[in-house]
């Protein structure tokens, strides 16, 4: 079982772990920060009005093993930088969790019926996991800025009807 509290400046640290090199960042946050990261980034990134910033915890020791964000783009939803952070929580389904909840608090929380999400294209685990839960790729292309170090990022969509025919999380 996992569950999403707000991430503060005490989780910074362990962020900054994970996320040690430029290539990690960049897949992670895009152009949102600089490498390396610094809790000067991060303050500036959690004081940021229109987002709510999470860390995953895994509830049976109340382990942190991950992080993630939903915020507002042109009015819509967009569930950004998620991260299995700790390797051994890795390949165990926690993306699909971690998705589908994030997913049942935007559509529990807000009137919007469509969010959306931002992946490199060669990143084939998290697609197909996105697709699991019901995203389908956006006719649309995204902004030139995501185009980094080479990657070409694609936009993905997921209406609420979608979520709930592949939702884990009880009706």
């Amino acid at each position: 079982m996992i569950s999403l509290t707000k991430f503060t400046e005490e989780d910074f640290d362990r962020l900054m772990v994970w996320v040690t090199n430029k290539d990690d960042l960049i897949q992670f946050a895009g152009p949102l920060f600089k490498h390396p990261l610094t809790k000067a980034q991060l303050h500036n990134y959690i004081n940021t009005k229109e987002k709510d910033v999470y860390k995953v915890v895994f509830d049976c020791n109340m382990e942190v093993v991950g992080h993630c964000e939903i915020n507002w783009a042109n009015n819509l939803p967009r569930i950004s930088r998620i991260l299995i952070g700790d390797p051994s929580f890795r390949n165990m389904g926690l993306g699909f969790k971690i998705v589908d909840l994030t997913l049942h608090q935007i559509f529990n929380e807000s009137d919007s019926d469509t969010a959306d999400l931002i992946v490199f294209d060669w990143n084939k685990t998290a697609i197909r996991v996105y697709k699991k839960i019901g995203f389908v790729e956006a006719d649309e292309k995204t902004d030139a800025a995501l185009n980094l170090n080479g990657w070409t990022a694609i936009k993905m969509i997921i209406n609420r009807q979608d979520w709930l025919s592949h939702s884990l999380i009880p009706k």
